[in-house]
């Protein structure tokens, strides 16, 4: 993947309204994940990210896909996994 397609690649991310009603967690600090993405182009992929909020169903994370490309998503809570420390 060239640079371009790198840049301008997104991520899939859930709607306003399947989180809506649910209260948010927030992280204090954020929480090493590895995470299942959904890319609008149709490609899936396992990424390493950092939660930053959740709640019963689903989870923020945000990732780096480059030195200055950074992407972030909600996504259903069983795409996520976290990381060893």
């Amino acid at each position: 993947m060239n640079g371009y397609q790198q840049r301008h690649r997104r991520p899939s991310s859930l709607r306003g309204e399947q989180l809506a009603g649910e209260p948010v967690t927030w992280a204090a600090v954020p929480i090493p994940v590895f995470v299942w993405v959904d890319w609008a182009d149709g490609n899936v992929e396992e990424v390493a990210a950092e939660a930053t909020e959740w709640t019963r169903r689903a989870v923020h994370v945000r990732w780096k896909g480059g030195p200055r490309i950074g992407y972030e998503a909600w996504v259903w809570v069983g795409a996520v996994r976290r990381r060893p420390s």
